[in-house]
């Protein structure tokens, strides 16, 4: 029931060997011991390690080979002899002995220990795949409501343990949904490091994802990794690579949802737009169009419910904001991110305030820059409220485009909040 030999269990009753968090959990369901084992599992390693901090040993007992003890940069397991004691690392053992001086006792040597250690399982269990999507379905809604810029190091721990369950046994039936899991959170993780401008570490983790759908032969999880692959190399001004990363996420769209196809078509209308591609980036909205309209949510994914109508009129809003700002099509960009602003909920006030961001600023361009500052304003309280660094470049672009009207009062107040908010000159 718990997976582990009666070897092992005779070894973690005479202490040779490690008890991990996950089995003790794990023995504790089987016996139906009502959170006994668990307790006991806790009370004991603290006790170990205030011991261990006491004596000044500071030395790990030998509990024998650690299996599947992985390098982080490239996920091969290594051995370690049974012979070799893992020394304490020298921060954990310098934080232990200032205890003393800044007055706090060894209980919080005992907190410190416990809440860092993130040992693995000795086998993947459907709960530690259930885990990962858990962790990932959090960091998605934060990502919408608050922004990633705060969470770079919270993400990047996250994605780096999922990373190393990959190499630790799986049975076969499970296999393909650690990999969809892992590389769901991959996902989410590069969006966040996206959000917060870490290009070249989201760009490795969105890489990393589509190779953990693919290993997954998950189509689904496989267009939504190469559609943000497309949204940020559009957004670094890499456009050929942003376009060919949307036409790779269309190949065999048969298997695709209707939902999915469009958010497709959307990152491809971003990018043909920005390289001038007039009459492409309209086929390409008109496909994002046709698309949407046949959608069935119910046949989504569960990471797809964000992509709802206001979505796809801001997404394709954005696109045409490329075509509007040299004068064409303007009407249509105007009116899709205004009804994008009108729809969003406060669960993606981010979205909500990018659309209302390219609307001011469009309007500031084409239009009445009174009126554009009217909504400049509302979109910045959107904005204040979340931690966002490409919404920061957004706000510097509306910047930038109210820069020739500041004679205007409302525009010279708009400059006055935006730098007061942003610091932006």
């Amino acid at each position: 029931m718990v997976h582990i030999s009666g070897a092992m269990v005779g070894k973690l009753e005479k202490a040779e060997r490690l008890c991990t968090p996950e089995i003790a959990t794990a023995l504790d369901t089987a016996l139906e011991a009502g959170g006994a084992v668990a307790g006991v599992w806790r009370h004991a390693v603290v006790e170990q390690r205030r011991v261990r901090a006491e004596s000044d040993g500071i030395r790990t007992p030998p509990f024998g080979p650690v299996p599947w003890l992985t390098d982080s940069e490239t996920m091969v397991p290594q051995q370690r002899s049974a012979s070799e004691e893992p020394s304490e690392p020298v921060d954990r053992r310098d934080f232990l002995r200032t205890l003393p001086v800044i007055g706090m006792s060894g209980a919080a040597a005992g907190l410190l220990e416990e809440i860092q250690d993130r040992a693995l399982p000795r086998s993947v269990s459907a709960a530690d795949i259930a885990h990962i999507r858990s962790v990932a379905r959090f960091f998605n809604a934060w990502d919408y409501s608050h922004g990633g810029t705060t969470m770079r190091e919270t993400v990047s721990a996250e994605v780096a343990r999922a990373m190393r369950l990959l190499s630790v046994p799986c049975s076969a039936p499970l296999r393909p949904q650690l990999f969809a899991a892992v590389g769901y959170l991959g996902v989410v993780g590069g969006a966040l490091l996206f959000d917060g401008h870490e290009h070249d570490l989201a760009g490795r983790v969105f890489a990393f994802a589509t190779e953990c759908a693919e290993q997954a032969d998950d189509w689904h999880l496989r267009a939504k990794a190469l559609s943000w692959r497309a949204r940020q190399e559009v957004w670094r001004g890499n456009l050929d690579a942003g376009l060919t990363y949307a036409e790779l996420g269309l190949v065999r769209n048969d298997r695709l949802t209707a939902t999915e196809r469009a958010m497709l078509h959307t990152a491809t209308a971003r990018a043909l737009a920005k390289l001038g591609r007039v009459q492409d980036t309209i086929r390409s909205v008109g496909h994002a169009d046709d698309s949407f309209t046949a959608s069935t949510p119910a046949e989504d994914p569960p990471w797809m419910a964000y992509y709802d109508r206001a979505q796809h009129l801001g997404d394709t809003g954005h696109a045409l904001f490329d075509l509007a700002a040299r004068g064409e099509h303007v009407s249509e960009a105007t009116s899709r991110l205004a009804d994008a602003v009108d729809g969003h909920s406060d669960d993606y006030v981010r979205s909500r305030a990018f659309s209302g961001l390219k609307l001011a600023e469009l309007t500031m361009r084409t239009g009445d820059p009174r009126h554009a500052a009217t909504i400049a304003q509302a979109a910045l309280r959107d904005a204040q409220t979340v931690r966002s660094r490409r919404l920061d470049q957004v706000t510097a672009e509306l910047a930038r485009a109210s820069a020739r009207h500041r004679a205007i009062p409302e525009v010279a107040h708009l400059a006055h909040t935006i730098k007061e908010a942003t610091a932006q000159p």
